[in-house]
């Protein structure tokens, strides 16, 4: 069974559909005025809709990509009721998705010290990997239209678990990492990299913005065939903390990375983006994946009271919802979800020990050396 999720162990019931069509297919509102005012409202209140959910977004629901041709004749080929100053632009799309992640209870924060959950969430229990090796690993899961699993994890901000190695691996060249530390992944196939429409464009509150289409192939034990997971990435780290932290969820944030994954369904690209597929449907199980990841670094009191320089650790938290699809019953695959996640802190503590001061990564042992005499 799959390690980490429905990408991992396959979690959270199958998508159900959101009441409008996705994000920037929606119409605009019959009543609403005319001229640029009309289109401005209208754009807002498309991008105000949106919500993350395991629900595989369509090529009319994707942002624009230069592969996808001409701006313009993109508009018209998609056949909807927004025009192209309302359609959300790469950027646009990024920023809605990347705050909707501010939002309260994403994924989730503060729970050990302040003795509560956020809205809706249950905690379900904590998993010891391994005392004295691995950060015990809180658990949750809150049942809406989709089941949602998550878990948090605090780590003493020491070489190799800082926030700057999580972030590491976690945010930059997200799925690239992923198969490293994940035993069930054996391909990782990039369809489309938004690299370039993202090129010296700004997003509010956010920098290092990324965002890209992933195939991730997964491997499960005979019988059961592999399966694949379409996903839409998106990651950034936030730039609209103070130096002196934000109270939010029960923690002081002084600073925070965020990684989404939305799931995607190529059956409705065009040809010539689906032949940049690597699932083959005869040998792989289309799966449905959608998760919120977040880093952060926080206060160790967690309530903002600190006095004089704070002493800070490192908050991983993580929520997702997926359907590994095939013969798996849904309760088998909800039964295994939380031990499969908490199993990646396992994974990327023993990544990040086993490479930590190799070239490329965060600084090595000589310089956190000097860091602490200091």
């Amino acid at each position: 069974m799959e390690e980490g999720g429905a990408e991992k162990a396959g979690q959270a019931a199958a998508a159900a559909p959101l009441s409008g069509e996705g994000l920037g297919s929606r119409a605009a509102t019959a009543d609403m005025a005319t001229s640029a005012d009309a289109n401005a409202d209208t754009k807002a209140r498309t991008l105000r809709e949106w919500d993350i959910e395991p629900r595989p977004l369509g090529f009319k629901e994707v942002p624009w990509h230069a592969d996808f041709g001409d701006w313009n004749a993109h508009i018209n080929a998609l056949d909807t009721e927004l025009g192209p100053n309302e359609y959300p632009r790469p950027a646009e799309f990024a920023q809605v998705v990347l705050d909707e992640t501010r939002r309260s209870g994403w994924p989730l924060g503060g729970t050990t010290a302040i003795g509560r959950t956020a809205k809706g969430w249950r905690r379900t229990g904590t998993k010891d990997l391994g005392k004295d090796l691995y950060a015990p690993v809180e658990q949750y899961a809150i049942h809406k239209a989709d089941p949602w699993f998550a878990r948090v994890s605090y780590h003493d901000e020491e070489p190799p678990v800082r926030f700057r190695d999580l972030d590491f691996v976690l945010r930059k060249n997200h799925s690239y990492h992923e198969a490293q530390y994940t035993p069930e992944i054996i391909e990782v196939n990039t369809v489309l990299n938004y690299e370039a429409e993202l090129k010296d464009v700004d997003v509010e509150g956010w920098s290092d913005v990324s965002m890209e289409i992933v195939e991730m192939f997964h491997k499960l034990p005979a019988p059961l065939k592999k399966r694949v997971f379409t996903v839409l990435v998106i990651s950034a780290i936030r730039t609209d903390l103070a130096p002196q932290g934000v109270l939010h969820d029960g923690d002081t944030i002084f600073a925070e990375s965020v990684d989404v994954q939305l799931p995607i369904d190529l059956s409705s690209f065009p040809a010539s983006i689906k032949t940049l597929s690597h699932a083959d449907p005869k040998k792989f199980v289309q799966g449905v994946y959608a998760s919120v990841e977040k880093v952060a670094q926080v206060s160790k009191d967690h309530t903002g009271n600190d006095t004089g320089p704070p002493a800070v650790q490192t908050r991983w938290s993580m929520a997702t919802s997926s359907n590994a699809k095939g013969v798996l019953p849904m309760w088998i695959q909800n039964h295994a979800v939380p031990d499969a996640i908490a199993k990646d802190v396992k994974f990327v503590t023993d990544y990040l020990r086993e490479n930590y001061g190799k070239e490329g990564w965060p600084e090595g042992p000589a310089l956190d050396k000097a860091d602490a005499g200091k």
